[in-house]
């Protein structure tokens, strides 16, 4: 199956710095710079900074299939909120085994966690016996 819509989120010039740090903090997240900006670029009115030279315009961050573009440009936009995604920790996923999948959450949730990016807390809910 072809993924039809690609989540596109703009960075403020670290989209590489944020791709490494949802390979590292994600299971089955792997990242790579997908294009640069011209080493010699100029700097048209309407356009990129000339800080950007050289810097990677989209790094594309693969979590599980599931591909999602970061756009490294500058502070116009910043991520927000609304915009969320959900890693399924299903057992199903860890060969059957709870403990395993609960284990992959908590490892997740904690590196999620140090780099600022949880919102509510890891817990029950009434849709959820464990989410975050």
């Amino acid at each position: 199956m072809t993924q039809k819509i690609v989540p596109n989120i703009w960075c403020d010039r670290n989209a590489a710095e944020a791709g490494e740090f949802y390979s590292r903090a994600l299971p089955w997240t792997r990242s790579h710079i997908g294009l640069r900006y011209p080493a010699d670029m100029p700097t048209p009115d309407d356009g990129p900074p000339s800080d950007l030279a050289g810097e990677p315009v989209v790094v594309d961050v693969d979590v599980a299939g599931f591909h999602i573009t970061l756009m490294n440009v500058d502070d116009t936009y910043h991520p927000t909120p609304a915009i969320s995604l959900m890693l399924n920790f299903d057992p199903e996923l860890f060969d059957g085994d709870a403990e395993a999948a609960r284990a992959a959450l908590e490892k997740t949730w904690t590196a999620l966690s140090d780099g600022g990016q949880a919102l509510m807390p890891l817990d029950a809910y009434p849709f959820s016996p464990y989410y975050g």
